[in-house]
């Protein structure tokens, strides 16, 4: 199965960052970005391709103990977007998080109990389907939004099931943070 760890946001920030991209959206055609749907907004701390569930449920057990030592600040979304590249072209336009301190202490648990990765804390908001023209890449970088400070809630354990209209995640286990 396919599945993720992930910081899921709180329902009224998502719903704020819906509101504060309103008016990028309405700048770009359908078939220029697909647009991530407001509920599945998250910060992801590890993804699986392919992942046993029995041993990934075992192992994210395990992690919610651990995640009891973990002290929670409030998490920073900086006011401009960011991007993952391919061959110099956007692909990935995602929200740029402040790093904290409790991010690289539940990544290292993360890694601890599911081996090393790479991690880079964002929220994916939107991934390019064609390559944009200078105008428009220059529209998404010149982009600014309200600075959203919120506390965090949640980390989730997803699975994720890609379909034709998207993908759709679901929440197998939680730890609700202090």
């Amino acid at each position: 199965m396919r599945a993720f760890i992930a910081l899921d946001l709180p329902y009224e920030i998502k719903n704020f960052v819906t509101v504060q991209l309103f008016s990028l959206k309405k700048m770009f055609n359908y078939d220029d970005i697909k647009w991530v749907d407001t509920q599945n907004y998250h910060l992801t701390f590890r993804f699986f391709e392919s992942v046993d569930a029995k041993e990934i449920c075992q192992k994210f057990g395990k992690l919610k103990e651990k995640l009891k030592t973990i002290e929670v600040k409030k998490v920073i979304i900086l006011r401009e977007l960011g991007f993952f590249l391919n061959r110099g072209k956007i692909r990935i336009i995602f929200l740029n998080v402040e790093p904290q301190d409790f991010f690289i202490q539940i990544y290292d648990l993360v890694r601890e109990l599911f081996g090393p990765d790479k991690f880079s804390p964002h929220i994916t908001v939107g991934r390019v389907k064609k390559n944009l023209t200078e105008q428009k890449e220059e529209i998404l970088k010149n982009f600014r939004m309200e600075e959203i400070i919120f506390e965090p809630r949640e980390v989730v354990l997803f699975k994720s099931e890609l379909t034709p209209m998207g993908p759709i995640y679901n929440k197998i286990d939680s730890f609700y943070l202090k």
